[in-house]
């Protein structure tokens, strides 16, 4: 008895030996993998033996997730056929690379009276291995000096080279327009119609007016009484 059970063990196929050829070899290249359903058909129908050959000569389509690996032991699949599709089953695929983000860009303060004033840029990355201003790396908060109204663009980069951006504005609080000195030559006339220079230094205008007409400096008048005006 012992010999004959011998021999029967020694004659069972193993792993493809005397195995007869897997239908899906008739079949194109490109549709011999299992799909899903058809994985779990093989499992079900098949002995073990002959469903890893199946398996290791077809190949799997479908990645091996936890729920297949369920639904496989769910069909009578032991550890050695789930190690063989885990074997041929190809990787997930890999997650796309987050992007990063780069919100609440502030400007403490946002105006500011004269230029060079310092001002604070404050601003919250994420999945950011860089924030880059005027190309050079910052960190937050960074000190900026603004010689003029200026808008700021930050830029957070991510270790593939995707980026994302914030602006932020720092105004220039623009001075009134003011007429520091002003003075006639000659500032008294002997006769009517005496010509007088008229000469004044103006800052932040862009035009000066004398009774309503624009002036430059040193305007020659008659002999009225003349105020200058911004």
């Amino acid at each position: 008895m012992r010999r004959l059970l011998t021999i029967a063990i020694l004659l069972m196929p193993l792993h493809g030996q005397n195995q007869a050829p897997a239908p899906c070899l008739d079949r194109p290249p490109a549709d011999r993998s299992y799909t899903q359903s058809r994985l779990l058909d093989v499992v079900r129908l098949q002995t073990p033996i002959r469903a890893t050959y199946l398996i290791r000569t077809c190949g799997v389509r479908v990645p091996l997730t936890a729920q297949l690996e369920a639904e496989l032991r769910e069909a009578g699949a032991e550890d050695g056929v789930i190690a063989v599709v885990r074997e041929a089953a190809p990787r997930p695929a890999a997650p796309p690379p987050q992007l990063p983000t780069i919100a609440n860009c502030t400007a403490t303060p946002d105006e500011i009276g004269s230029p060079g004033e310092p001002v604070s840029l404050g601003f919250t990355p994420a999945r950011a291995t860089a924030v880059m201003l005027n190309g050079l790396a910052i960190t937050n908060p960074v000190t900026v000096q603004p010689t003029k109204t200026t808008t700021y663009t930050l830029i957070a980069h991510n270790a593939t080279g995707q980026t994302a951006s914030c602006q932020v504005t720092v105004r220039l609080r623009e001075a009134p327009p003011a007429i520091s000195s002003c003075a006639a030559t000659p500032n008294e006339i002997a006769n009517p119609g005496e010509p007088v220079s008229i000469a004044f230094t103006s800052t932040g205008a862009s035009a000066v007016t004398l009774n309503g007409l624009g002036i430059t400096n040193r305007s020659p008048s008659g002999p009225q009484k003349r105020r200058c005006t911004r």
